[in-house]
């Protein structure tokens, strides 16, 4: 079970460490089907809430049932894992930090900077808790919705806190 937790704790974190930078390389910079969207660095400033996708929830429970060792311990997981991924929010900030947070606690505070790349595609830099410069990529699903480019896991994708839907 304590596998499991930790398990489920990592997910967020790593998360955390992708959306930073910590891991990948730089980005190349995807042109979206939505040319209409002009991407501009201001528009990323807000507070965005997890969105636990269908893709990325069946990643999550293909590696918790990989490390579960009774049906119990994997239901215990995959609701931790829930529970926790409902629980997540990140932020930029107009002072230039980025904030993660997992209920409310402050996971990880990082500053950054965001340049046009192309249509709704924009180039995020970030400064690693190493002191590490990475980059990747934030696409505008819509005015609303960002989905981040990890090179492990693929699209994370976050919606405005304030919107409803």
């Amino acid at each position: 079970m304590k596998t499991l937790t930790l398990m489920s704790l990592s997910i967020c974190t790593a998360l955390t460490l992708a959306f930073a930078g910590c891991i990948g390389g730089d980005p190349e910079p995807s042109v979206s089907t939505s040319e209409a969207l002009a991407a501009s660095p201001a528009m990323l400033v807000g507070t965005y809430r997890f969105v636990y996708t269908d893709s990325r929830r069946a990643a999550v429970e293909a590696a918790l049932r990989e490390a579960a060792t009774t049906p119990e311990a994997l239901q215990k997981a995959v609701a931790s894992a829930e529970a926790e991924a409902n629980a997540s929010e990140i932020e930029f900030a107009k002072d230039g930090l980025f904030h993660s947070r997992i209920e409310g606690k402050e996971i990880l505070a990082a500053p950054y900077s965001a340049t046009a790349a192309s249509g709704s595609t924009l180039v995020l830099t970030m400064t690693s808790p190493k002191g590490e410069e990475k980059k990747t990529t934030v696409r505008f699903q819509d005015a609303d919705t960002i989905v981040i480019q990890d090179p492990k896991k693929g699209e994370l994708t976050f919606r405005r806190a304030n919107i409803r839907g």
